[in-house]
């Protein structure tokens, strides 16, 4: 059911644990030794963990005993010792909320056991080092969840000796009800009693889930079968692994898992112009709240593509203000200060969209304020023998542009900035009236390209990951006017990608 990519700080980096999704219960209980049901009795804190131990959320270990047994060696009773994880390392992670709930865990044969029942190694390469021996580690990358979400796991777990060699289909049903604000919560429960269609095999199958969400059916005869949840008004369906794919495959004696939820179908699409009526490209755009805190990690934005269009999705109902040009800096891709829908600068008079399941709101036509005239070089960027720059020899290369007078622009934050297309070339808009220099640009390290030592000798040797940005030599740009043919040219020769 579970397919992991968990997203944590590290070092000031953002790191993740990635995880294949999971196979159907039968197979995660045939490749876990232990296989029960834990209640969290205690969460240890700790100033000081051991050396590469997380311990997020100043959790050194949490306290858990055994309620029910499914599979292994532990009793009834008996109590255990849990690391915490932090996301990225792929171990599972608690909380002060933790305490009294219940879980479902797919574990390892002993304490300290590194392994997952896939195999899957679940920590980093340093963590099962310093976990203490009596400590066991749950890993995120197996079917292990908290009992509310894996009573589909638990139905069959409770009658397998019964069951263990029919076909089996089975799924949850969930509905996401977000929010925007925080004065209104947010709700992702399962839908009990909800219809689901099965049809294949020249029949169609009625099932009603239960009250943890759960559908299941056994005795399916194999082949190819359509599941399709009942449809809910404003709301549309998706896969916790692939969206909207209904179809699946029954095997004999195996199991087929197809989970659904839903959320929320709504959007807004429309198109941004400049008052001269040309689209305007690469503008970014926010739905803010008309009222009320926002959510944290609430994103519904977008950016403009070449025609002027953009797609907001999945908005959570409520009524909304759409910001355009955020920070307020007028640059080439926002040549304009910040305003609101339809065309004003101040909050108060904006107008507010509503939102609810279902809406669809087409065809919005947006006119900017007056926009800063702007410029546009075009050219092209090759390599030192004259070659042009592509993904074969110059992966993800582009051309940028600092203006003199742009007191926050340099090399790491340029005043505009543009990739190269396929054939090396490129189009770059630059503020009217600006001065300043134009290069060509690529990230490259050691070792990325096969038999390039022009290129080698220009990476620096230092201790640790040696990235840096090569540069072509700069042309100045005086930008009172268009300009075509500007070429720019790295200082090493073209030369075979590694990963090519």
């Amino acid at each position: 059911m579970i397919f992991v990519t968990v997203a944590a700080l590290c070092a000031g980096k953002a790191v993740a644990c990635s995880c294949v999704v999971n196979g159907t219960v039968d197979r995660e209980y045939q490749k876990s030794a232990n296989v029960v049901i834990l209640k969290v009795l205690a969460i240890e804190k700790t100033d000081t963990p051991p050396p590469r131990l997380v311990n997020y959320g100043g959790i050194k270990q949490t306290v858990l005993s055994v309620e029910r047994v499914y599979k292994g060696t532990l009793k009834i009773g008996q109590k255990l010792k849990s690391a915490q994880g932090g996301g990225a390392d792929c171990v599972w992670t608690f909380s002060d909320r933790s305490v009294g709930e219940e879980y479902l865990f797919y574990l390892g044969a002993e304490p300290g056991d590194p392994k997952s029942s896939d195999g899957v190694i679940a920590a980093t390469g340093q963590f099962p080092k310093v976990v203490p021996s009596d400590v066991w580690i749950a890993s995120t990358c197996t079917r292990s969840n908290s009992v509310k979400w894996a009573a589909a796991d638990i139905l069959y777990l409770e009658s397998r000796s019964k069951v263990k060699v029919r076909t089996r289909l089975s799924g949850l049903i969930t509905k996401n009800v977000r929010s925007a604000i925080e004065e209104q919560p947010s709700s992702f429960e399962p839908l009990s009693n909800h219809n689901v269609l099965v049809s294949g095999n020249g029949k169609t199958i009625k099932l009603t889930t239960d009250q943890n969400g759960v559908y299941e059916l056994y005795d399916l005869p194999p082949g190819k079968y359509t599941v399709r949840p009942e449809a809910i008004a404003g709301f549309k369906h998706t896969q916790f692994a692939r969206y909207d794919d209904t179809q699946v495959v029954i095997k004999p004696k195996a199991h087929t898992e197809r989970n659904f939820y839903f959320e929320i179908d709504s959007a807004i699409r429309g198109k941004l112009f400049d008052t001269n009526g040309n689209p305007l490209k690469d503008v970014c755009m926010e739905l803010l709240p008309a009222r009320g805190t926002k959510v944290p990690f609430l994103y519904n934005s977008d950016c403009t593509e070449p025609d002027g269009s953009f797609e907001l999705k999945g908005i959570p109902a409520g009524s909304y203000l759409l910001l355009f040009n955020d920070d307020d800096v007028i640059t080439a891709e926002e040549p304009f200060r910040a305003f609101y829908y339809p065309n004003v600068k101040e909050r108060e008079r904006a107008s507010e969209i509503q939102i609810a399941p279902g809406t669809k709101i087409e065809n919005l036509v947006i006119v900017a304020p007056e926009t800063a005239e702007v410029i546009t070089v075009t050219g092209v960027l090759r390599m030192q023998d004259g070659k042009t720059a592509n993904s074969k020899n110059a992966a993800f290369a582009a051309v940028e542009f600092v203006a003199e007078e742009d007191e926050e622009a340099d090399e790491d934050n340029p005043s505009s900035r543009v990739m190269i297309d396929a054939d090396g070339r490129f189009a770059i808009r630059i503020l009217k009236g600006q001065k300043g220099k134009l290069y060509g640009t690529v990230t490259v390290y050691p070792g990325l390209y096969l038999n390039c030592p022009k290129l080698e000798k220009l990476i620096p040797r230092r201790e640790g990951i040696n990235i840096v940005d090569i540069e072509t030599p700069s042309v100045f740009i005086n930008a009172e006017s268009s300009q075509a043919g500007v070429e720019l040219k790295f200082p090493f020769p073209s030369c075979r990608l590694r990963i090519d």
